[in-house]
């Protein structure tokens, strides 16, 4: 009689710790697969800047005013014959003394004459003061554009309380587990 005890008592332990089993499974069941995470939201956002520049260099270059001559003396004639000499000479004398040429523009000015008391064909320039001007300009585009975009992103989570109640739940079964081994020898 004390071994039919002894096999109903283990029945009976074991129908109570399986329907236990049981009831914590389910009620594990229906939390887990009833709650559910709201989704997170990414947001993601791009941002392009576009900035306008305008930089420029200026160069100014100013050159002197330039005075400039050239004089070319004119040698006398000797020949073989004086009397052809003079001649000679008094005619170029009176050739040369008709040139006179000079030209003017603003501050610049050429011209081209003859000396007859130093005897010399004098060219001259005179070359005014100019300026030369550079002005470089580098332009710099800076655009800004933004763009917002958000994703959602679901995320699974499960709320403290129901890893507690899975801990135990696997508890109860290594539980079971050993106990049936302790029966079962």
């Amino acid at each position: 009689m004390r071994s039919i005890l002894k096999v109903l008592h283990v029945f009976v332990t074991v129908a109570f710790y399986m329907y236990f089993g049981f009831i914590l499974f389910v009620a594990l069941s229906v939390v887990v697969s009833s709650c559910k995470a709201k989704p997170v939201k990414e947001i993601h956002t791009i941002e392009k800047t576009i900035e306008k520049q305008k930089d420029s260099t200026s160069i100014t270059e100013i050159s002197n005013a330039i005075i400039d001559s050239l004089k070319v003396k004119i040698a006398e004639i000797r020949t073989v014959k004086p009397e052809c000499d003079s001649i000679t000479n008094a005619k170029i004398q009176e050739l040369l003394s008709q040139i006179e040429v000079s030209k003017t523009s603003g501050e610049n000015e050429i011209g081209f004459y003859y000396d007859q008391i130093k005897n010399m064909l004098v060219a001259y320039a005179k070359t005014g003061q100019s300026t030369n001007k550079e002005i470089n300009t580098n332009n710099v585009n800076k655009e800004t554009e933004k763009d917002n975009s958000i994703k959602e992103i679901p995320v699974q989570f499960i709320p403290k309380w129901v890893k507690i109640l899975a801990g135990f739940g696997v508890l109860f079964i290594i539980f079971l587990v050993w106990r049936f081994s302790k029966i079962f020898r």
